[in-house]
């Protein structure tokens, strides 16, 4: 039986941090930061990033397409699991809880995700000093 108290309003919030890493990741890909350290604050906080403006843009291109396959892979994980929690016989309390923690495990780890990622990419693109390998 299909649990109708759950609450739509979670899953408007899943599906807003979803649209939020689609719109910055593509933000990122059409209109990244031109200048190295200026404060749009979407500027990514890695020391390798500021050696020159090659690994700068480079690093904005790379985050923005993470981004935009961070936020398409959040929003079907969103749908289902907001079914899949809808099916459940939880209580309408549980089902908030629930949410809320999903809410947090999964913005919280795709953003580890993309941090660990980028500076990879970076790494494995540049030397130390910035030139390309």
């Amino acid at each position: 039986m299909i649990n109708t108290s759950t609450d739509t309003n979670f899953l408007w919030m899943h599906l807003f941090i979803s649209g939020l890493y689609l719109i910055i990741g593509l933000h990122l890909i059409f209109n990244p930061p031109k200048d190295i350290n200026t404060s749009t604050g979407l500027n990514f906080p890695s020391n390798m990033a500021k050696l020159n403006m090659d690994t700068w843009t480079e690093l904005h291109a790379y985050l923005g397409k993470m981004l935009v396959i961070c936020g398409i892979v959040c929003f079907v994980l969103s749908l289902l699991l907001n079914y899949l929690i809808g099916l459940s016989e939880l209580s309408s309390s549980k089902i908030e809880g629930l949410n809320i923690v999903l809410l947090i495990i999964i913005s919280k780890s795709t953003f580890l995700i993309i941090f660990v990622s980028a500076e990879n990419h970076l790494t494995k693109t540049f030397d130390k000093e910035g030139n390309r390998k």
